[in-house]
Parts: structure tokens; C-alpha cells; sequence
């Protein structure tokens, strides 16, 4: 790994201090926060921490796969689905469009968000005076460049999974293979979550060269590449961190729904005391709704601080080139041996 000068070991608490306070200021930047979480609210430890504590649920699923399979629940609701396009054409064409026009919507506030966010932070950082209006522009602007990038990524990964996943998915379905559903359990276990692990990494970096260093899509993958090979120390201890913080927030989130959610409760027995359907439904909906706001307010201004943190950290790694601390430790180590 290549390692640029040492930095004090405080560079962590400098860059996340720096975005909390940035997110605390800029309270804008939370609906762009909002949108941005549909690519993503964690870090990228957290994903992969999700999905090892989930093998047992993987692996269930791939079970109950095959008894669908083998009871024809499976063809069955695709002949359902085809009857349901067959009799009712309009319908079904008005549904997807609808579908697909709500999808395209969401890809495109996702995607300005995630700019703007990058945008925003590069901005604060050289202490330049940022806007919404600045945001939303920009995220236009580098919308072709950084949708490819997440559309290249996810189409590999994507793509990898299925010429991989199919032929044990279809063995194991076909002939009842329990060594090919296990391989395919274990890979995606041990091979698939680490490589999207990976490419998260470098897509957040590539799209953080297109917005803050202004860099071609191509180029900047390459460059995002290359800085997380140079500097996967410094990434990694970045998403540990990220990871606890993230899961600290989401524990906080339980603890306002716990709260949030007494009165709702109380109003809701009372209405069952009293034989009051209105008042059980009145407290059903403002409880979930309740329940909304706090998970995407506080998650909005979480992932708002996530992206923050990350620009900061990759303008250090840009242009102050950061050392992982563990580096550090190894290399004052050695230093004492010589």
C-alpha cells in the first residue's frame, strides 16, 4: 500500500466533528440526506454486517425457494400473472407505467441527493457558502456521469451473482442438489458481500472525483480504484467507524419509537376500553405516522453526515494524503525494531 506523510491521530475525530457540525449547521441538506438513503443509509461495513448475521435467513430463503419450487407455487403465480395481463392489458401496462415512472422519480432524487451531498461538503470544507439551489444544480449536472457509474456497478455485480448464482440455484432446484445450494450460500457468503463490499468503495470515491475534482466517469473509476487500493486501510477504519456510529443511531431510532409510541399505545387501549373503533384507528395512523418522521428525520440527518464525512475524509486523502492510523502503529513499530 502506498502511504503518503503521517497525519496526528486525531485526523478521525477532525473529519467527523467537521461533518457533524456541518449537518447540524446545514439542516437543508437533510432532504438530500432523505433521498440519498434510497442508495444506501449505511456504511459500507454495515451492509456487510447485515448480510453475515443474515446467512441464517440466506439460507432459508434458498430452502423455502425450493419447496415453492417443487409445489409449483412458482408456476403457479406466473400463470397468474400472465392471466392477470391477459384479461385486464390496460390495467396491468397503466400499473407498470405508473411503476415505472414512481422508480425513475426516486433514481433521479437519489442520485441529484448523492451529488449534492458530495457537492456540499467539498464546498464547506474550502469554506465556500453553499445553497440548495447550488446542490440540486450541480446534482444535475453530474447526473449522466454518476448514474453510469451506479448503473456499471450494480449491472457487474449484478451480473457476477447471476452467472455464478444460476447454475447452482437451477441445480439445486432441479435436482434437488443440497451441495449446490449450499456452494451457492457459502459463495455469496464468503466471496459475493466482501467484492460489493469493494465496489462500494470505489464507486464512492469515482463519483466523489466526478463531483469535487470534476474528473470523467471513466477516469474516475479508475481513480477511485486506485486511491482505495493505496489507502484501503484508511477506508476501512473509516467504515468501522461509520459502521458503530450508524448502528448507535439506529438503536437511538428504536428508543424515540419506544417513547414515541406510549401515548399512541394508551390511546389505542383506551379506544378498545371503550368500544371506540375510531379512536384505535386515529391512534393506529398518527403512531405510524409518528413513527415515519422519526426514522426519516433523524435517518435523513444521519446519511447526511455519512456523505460529509466521506468528502472530508477524501479530501484528505486527495490532497493531505491521510495514513491509516494502524499504519502508523506498524510503521513507528518498525521504526523502534531498526
Amino acid at each position: 500500500m502506498a502511504i503518503g506523510k503521517t497525519l496526528p491521530a486525531s485526523t478521525y475525530r477532525e473529519v467527523l466533528r467537521r461533518a457533524y457540525a456541518a449537518a447540524k449547521k446545514y439542516k437543508f441538506l437533510w432532504f438530500f440526506g432523505f433521498f440519498a438513503a434510497f442508495l444506501g443509509a449505511g456504511g459500507e461495513f454495515e451492509s456487510l454486517f447485515n448480510s453475515y448475521v443474515d446467512i441464517g435467513e440466506r439460507s432459508r430463503g434458498i430452502f423455502s425457494l425450493r419447496s415453492f419450487y417443487q409445489d409449483g407455487f412458482l408456476w403457479s403465480m406466473y400463470e397468474s400473472t400472465m392471466d392477470f395481463f391477459s384479461a385486464n392489458p390496460w390495467q396491468a401496462f397503466l400499473f407498470f407505467l405508473l411503476l415505472l415512472v414512481v422508480i425513475l422519480v426516486i433514481v433521479w432524487l437519489a442520485i441529484v441527493s448523492q451529488i449534492g451531498l458530495f457537492d456540499a461538503g467539498s464546498k464547506i470544507a474550502k469554506g465556500t457558502d453553499i445553497s440548495y439551489g447550488d446542490a440540486y444544480r450541480n446534482g444535475n449536472r453530474h447526473f449522466g456521469s454518476v448514474l453510469l457509474i451506479n448503473l456499471t456497478i450494480k449491472v457487474v455485480m449484478y451480473a457476477i451473482f447471476v452467472l455464478i448464482g444460476t447454475p447452482l440455484v437451477a441445480t439445486f432446484l432441479l435436482r434437488d442438489s443440497l451441495l449446490a445450494g449450499t456452494v451457492f450460500v457459502v459463495i455469496v457468503f464468503f466471496v459475493f458481500v466482501p467484492i460489493s463490499v469493494v465496489a462500494s468503495f470505489v464507486v464512492k470515491y469515482a463519483i466523489a472525483y466526478i463531483v469535487i475534482k470534476d474528473k470523467p466517469a471513466g477516469e474516475s473509476i479508475k481513480l477511485g480504484w486506485k486511491l482505495f487500493r493505496e489507502q484501503w486501510l484508511v477506508s476501512i477504519e473509516m467504515a468501522f467507524i461509520i459502521l458503530v456510529i450508524g448502528i448507535c443511531v439506529g438503536l437511538f431510532i428504536l428508543l424515540l419509537m419506544g417513547i414515541a409510541a406510549v401515548p399512541f399505545i394508551l390511546i389505542a387501549i383506551a379506544g378498545l376500553f371503550f368500544a371506540s373503533q375510531q379512536g384505535f384507528v386515529v391512534a393506529l395512523v398518527f403512531g405510524t405516522v409518528a413513527w415515519f418522521a422519526i426514522a426519516a428525520i433523524v435517518g435523513a440527518a444521519y446519511v447526511t453526515f455519512n456523505y460529509l464525512a466521506w468528502t472530508f475524509l477524501f479530501l484528505k486523502l486527495v490532497d493531505e494524503k491521510a495514513q491509516s492510523k494502524l499504519a502508523r502503529w506498524i510503521g513507528k513499530f518498525s521504526m523502534k525494531s531498526a
